[in-house]
């Protein structure tokens, strides 16, 4: 390990405040700020747990594709927003069904000009529903607190939507034509005839890069 800063290469020494990757690399307060967007810390005091936290659980390769591509890492906590990890009360944010807390700004990116239905849509969904369509680009438009124009099918990791239930026939069953006949339960995009019981949700498999969700 060396005592630089792995991202701007200052040298680093007992007293100054900083955070260790995963890899056992060092990264100064200026660019633990830099990689939040936030004071994490203060020199010859400290960074805060919950940044160092975060840090030790990445390593530098995923942490300085952040810093060079201008993005914040996002902190998962009650009371930071599921979409950008930036604090917010609750008073400012809109709430999910979960008890996750979106900004306005995250809000925006999925449906544009936001109307009424919006904080009910959000208010009856999970944050991970929200977070599929935020982290793919895909947009909404809000009708009521059940239902969006846009809703979709889709695996949250690749953005494909060739996807199908586990243990469904390969040959027989086809996504398009299901969803189109099926009813949709909740607006949540699932086939009824596929729901989990206990859950509500289902299990699915992406065709395409192999991972598995829940909708």
């Amino acid at each position: 390990m060396s005592w630089n800063c792995f991202i701007c290469g200052k040298k680093l020494g007992l007293l100054n405040a900083k955070t260790v990757t995963s890899d056992i690399e060092l990264l100064c307060l200026e660019d633990t700020n830099k990689l939040f967007g936030e004071i994490t810390g203060k020199e010859h005091i400290g960074i805060k747990p919950i940044y160092k936290s975060w840090v030790q659980k990445h390593t530098s390769a995923e942490i300085k594709e952040l810093i060079s591509k201008n993005k914040n890492a996002i902190l998962i906590a009650p009371d930071r927003c599921i979409g950008c990890g930036r604090k917010i009360s609750a008073f400012k944010a809109i709430v999910t069904k979960d008890n996750k807390r979106i900004c306005s700004n995250c809000t925006s990116k999925v449906f544009g000009d936001t109307n009424g239905a919006v904080p009910a849509w959000i208010n009856n969904h999970n944050g991970d529903y929200f977070l599929a369509y935020l982290k793919n680009n895909r947009s909404l438009k809000a009708i009521s607190k059940d239902n969006a124009k846009g809703e979709a099918l889709f695996c949250p990791y690749c953005n494909s939507e060739n996807v199908k239930p586990l243990g469904a026939d390969k040959k027989t069953f086809s996504v398009g034509k299901a969803a189109a006949g099926a009813a949709l339960t909740g607006g949540l995009g699932l086939l009824a005839g596929f729901a989990g019981k206990k859950t509500g949700m289902t299990d699915f498999v992406c065709m395409d890069c192999g991972k598995q969700f829940k909708r």
